[in-house]
């Protein structure tokens, strides 16, 4: 019985003393590398010519916080995503430089259909900095239904 005391007694002393000092972490720079996107509107429209809908995506940055040159803000291009009926397919619908986008493709239009539910999300990246590209906070998934009029 002595003996197996003397064992985990042994035991937990080789554990302590192996352990090491406590260690500062580290804080993350990935995440304020990029701006945020923020004032995410959308708007569905009809061409007047012909006819045909377009959903147009406007949003912004903290240009007060990161300032209005975006090689300064670090702000690159947007990415944008979008999946229809389903959020599993995100697909990407490429890249912009300006924070406006419209989407007049033949998913959004309704032809048969009563209603056509769209999902976008947004992907902010940053410029390379020492050779790896950062990509900022994306957007939450966003729901666009689009329905005939009556």
């Amino acid at each position: 019985m002595n003996n197996v005391l003397v064992f985990f007694f042994l035991c937990a002393m080789i554990l302590f003393a192996s352990c090491e000092a406590e260690r500062n972490i580290v804080p993350d720079t990935h995440s304020t590398r990029v701006p945020d996107i923020i004032g995410l509107t959308f708007k569905v429209d009809s061409s007047a010519a012909t006819k045909r809908k377009i959903v147009k995506i406007t949003w912004g940055y903290d240009s007060i916080q990161f300032g209005t040159e975006r090689i300064k803000a670090n702000m690159r291009d947007w990415e944008i995503y979008r999946a229809v009926d389903d959020t599993t397919l995100l697909i990407s619908r490429g890249k912009t430089f300006f924070p406006v986008w419209s989407d007049s493709s033949n998913d959004v239009q309704l032809g048969a259909k009563d209603s056509v539910v769209l999902y976008y999300k947004l992907f902010p990246n940053g410029y390379p900095v020492d050779n790896i590209s950062f990509v900022g906070k994306p957007t939450s998934i966003k729901q666009i239904i689009i329905r005939k009029k009556n």
